[in-house]
């Protein structure tokens, strides 16, 4: 059922009002809400209504206006003052309209709200006091434009301007003050000039000087760095102005530069003034021998650049590193960057690691080998590794048992692994895989691992751990007279497996002579 309006206020109504539905009422600007602020669609004796009255808007009251002496106050009420409503003050005045009396303050106020609850004054009442008087206003060789009289009173306003060939010095406008004393203080009118403009990055050579008489020269000169623009001197004319506008000090700009650099590019602002800044920066496979910027600086009365143009060199890498039974394909001279360089064992050596190297950078200043150096181990035909498992990922098909001495596998990741680590490891003499670990493959999506079985004559660090994120290491002990066999402590993978199996306590036997 409908709720009505409020006079002078708003119904909030939800969309679709079902039984249970809550309304709320508020009041415009200037009323306040008697009675409660919501109610609820019921159902009482069978009959759909809401469970409260509707509540009424009022017009928000304020107490009378506080009196003052020697005056009273004005309004369209005496008795009733509700928002909104002004009023206004006057002094009393003698008989036949004589001022006895000056309004200090605001003459009106207003009733207003800050809680929208109860009513207050807007301010304080003024004050009637008596009478204040100004004396007259002299400039000499000043006229006035505004405020003849010939009694001047609170807040009375006055204007002045000066001769034909003279200057004012302070503001053209006064206001009659409470003290009885013009404020600002009135202004003067003098034969000259007033101070000239000051300039940015620059000066003028008369600094202590209020007033400039007529004829009186001054120059101006720029800081380092800059050059004067415009007329210099100016001289103090007779009619109280300047003979030119002051003149300025514009940048110096240091000597062009070359727009190219060779092997690389030169990034230079617009202009070259005081302050600017030039940058060098140099193509891949190159670095920048010298300063990768330079700023145009003063120095004494010049500009100039604050660093030498730098030259872009070749980034190369040391010669590779030679190996023990075995050699590679570097000659001679300088190596360039993406140089390869190949590595071969002799006859009776396998080589362990990578064949083939690449000269590259990873901060463009310093060229590095992008591998280790491989090793060329003496081949051993009793030599096999076994099957290596990486969780996660799977070996190149290529790559199948027996695996022999100097046999290299390759691995790649399943879909949503990352590898961490080499991907290719190879068979070494002491039937392991090497010259680095195997690698891993971390899932995109880490996955915790199972939890951890407890060993018999044995513990783990784990026991009270739970779950086990990837990363989290568990080491393994057993108890007096048991030797731990497999690995101590074993790692959770990204991928939810565990890095090895769980290891096991066996007893350890003491054999005793009688």
């Amino acid at each position: 059922m409908s709720p009505g309006e409020l006079l002078h206020g708003s119904v909030l109504i939800p969309m679709g009002v079902v039984l249970g539905s809550t309304i709320t009422y508020s009041c415009d600007q200037g009323y306040r809400l008697i009675g409660d602020s919501s109610a609820t669609c019921i159902i009482s004796d069978n009959i759909v209504t809401w469970d409260k009255d509707m509540p009424f808007c009022e017009s928000i009251p304020c107490e009378p206006p506080p009196a003052i002496s020697n005056g009273d106050f004005y309004s369209s009420s005496r008795e009733d003052f509700f928002y909104g409503m002004v009023v206004t003050y006057k002094c009393h005045v003698g008989s036949n309209g004589k001022k006895l009396f000056d309004l200090l303050g605001e003459k009106s106020i207003y009733c207003t709200s800050k809680d929208n609850r109860v009513g207050i004054w807007s301010g304080p009442p003024p004050q009637c006091i008596p009478p204040v008087k100004c004396p007259i206003p002299e400039v000499e060789n000043g006229i006035m434009e505004s405020g003849f009289g010939h009694s001047f009173s609170l807040n009375d306003t006055v204007m002045f301007r000066c001769k034909p060939g003279f200057t004012m010095k302070g503001s053209n406008i006064a206001w009659c003050q409470l003290n009885s004393k013009w404020n600002p203080p009135l202004p003067k009118c003098f034969k000259g000039c007033l101070p000239p403009l000051h300039i940015n990055h620059g000066s003028y050579n008369i600094l202590d000087k209020q007033f400039f008489p007529i004829g009186q020269e001054v120059s101006y000169s720029c800081d380092p760095g800059y050059t004067l623009i415009g007329t210099n001197p100016i001289q103090c004319t007779s009619l109280g102005t300047w003979s030119h506008a002051a003149p300025e000090c514009e940048a110096k700009s240091c000597d062009a530069i070359p727009n190219q650099l060779l092997n690389g590019r030169v990034v230079a602002p617009p202009n070259l003034q005081l302050g600017a800044v030039v940058s060098f920066v140099c193509d891949k496979g190159y670095r920048l021998n010298g300063q990768s910027s330079s700023h145009c600086v003063s120095e004494g009365m010049r500009v100039l650049w604050n660093n030498t143009f730098p030259v872009c060199e070749w980034i190369s890498c040391d010669p590779p590193p030679p190996i023990k039974n075995g050699w590679n394909s570097y000659s001679s001279g300088p190596i360039p960057l993406n140089t390869v360089v190949r590595y071969t064992c002799s006859g009776a050596f396998r080589l362990i690691g990578e064949r083939i190297l690449f000269c590259i950078s990873k901060d463009q200043v310093k060229g590095i080998w992008d591998k280790a150096v491989p090793v060329c181990e003496y081949y051993n035909r009793n030599s096999l590794c076994p099957e290596p498992i990486v969780a996660g990922g799977y070996r190149d098909k290529r790559s199948r048992p027996p695996y022999r001495h100097g046999d290299s596998v390759t691995f790649t990741c399943n879909t949503h692994f990352t590898m961490r680590g080499n991907k290719s490891v190879w068979c070494q003499a002491n039937k392991t895989w090497g010259p680095t670990p195997l690698p891993t493959c971390e899932s995109d999506f880490p996955q915790e691992c199972p939890s951890l079985p407890t060993i018999p004559n044995g513990s783990h660090t784990g026991e009270r751990v739970g779950p086990f994120a990837p990363g989290l290491s568990v080491t393994y002990s057993c108890e007096p007279g048991y030797l731990l066999v497999g690995e101590k402590t074993i790692r959770c993978l990204s991928s939810g497996k565990w890095s090895a199996v769980i290891p096991t306590c066996k007893g350890t036997y003491i054999y005793n002579r009688f």
